[in-house]
């Protein structure tokens, strides 16, 4: 995990918690499956990388160590 993202996850863990202890009613959702949400949002993926922005996507994939459409 990238270091930023650790640090991010823990900080909303222990926000979590404290809202929680602190009696705020909390209702989270899980979403088990991005897979529609990705199908959804891969036109748009497609529509900016075929314009000038899709030099910029090819670096943050290549920095993110070759990632894939998607986070």
């Amino acid at each position: 995990m990238i270091y930023q993202r650790q640090i991010a996850q823990e900080t909303e863990e222990k926000q979590l918690s404290e809202l929680i202890a602190s009696g705020a009613d909390v209702e989270l959702t899980e979403i088990p499956d991005l897979t529609p949400f990705k199908d959804a949002a891969a036109g748009v993926y497609d529509k900016y990388h075929a314009t000038d922005m899709g030099k910029f996507i090819e670096i943050l994939e290549t920095v993110k160590g070759g990632m894939t459409k998607f986070w």
